[in-house]
């Protein structure tokens, strides 16, 4: 989790946010009016959270309309390419990997969760599920390494955030 740590000073009814390194001087000098506290600065960790969550919620929304375009406008001809199971499959991962980018982010808010996390989950949701949509519709045969490669990302993801889960016990 990325924190900055804030020193505030509070002299005479004013406070002051200063960062550690000019602490000392100014503390030193202000030593009969100054109550030195530490406390930590939660937003930059809340908007690393925040920022996987907005991939997440475009995941899942690309995935309902991928979905409804294969079932509907694509039917006939994922049929005829006997391909639909395959389209199927990379709707169900984009969208169970959607959630997982929300999941990363809520619990994000309350304990760490390391960034390379949300960010397996996004690079692989995009290698597995794009490579399955093109292999589906006809793509170059050279997409298909690509699949097991996206696979990949999604199982490190789920491996660090089980480490997070783990490590940060409470």
């Amino acid at each position: 989790m990325w924190l900055i740590a804030l020193i505030n000073i509070r002299c005479k009814h004013k406070k002051i946010t200063v960062y550690p390194p000019h602490v000392s001087s100014y503390a030193f000098k202000h030593k009969q009016h100054c109550r030195i506290s530490c406390e930590i600065d939660n937003t930059t960790a809340m908007n690393k959270a925040a920022s996987f969550r907005l991939p997440g919620i475009l995941f899942a929304l690309s995935a309902v309309i991928l979905g409804a375009f294969g079932a509907h406008a694509l039917k006939d001809i994922l049929l005829e390419r006997g391909s639909s199971a395959t389209w199927e499959t990379a709707v169900h991962y984009q969208m169970w990997h959607a959630l997982a980018l929300i999941l990363t982010s809520l619990i994000h808010e309350k304990t760490p969760v390391r960034p390379l996390t949300g960010y397996c989950f996004m690079i692989g949701t995009l290698l597995f599920s794009v490579s399955l949509y093109a292999l589906a519709l006809g793509g170059p045969r050279w997409l298909g390494p690509i699949t097991p490669l996206g696979g990949l990302c999604l199982i490190a993801g789920w491996a660090l955030l089980a480490y997070s889960c783990v490590t940060n016990k409470a």
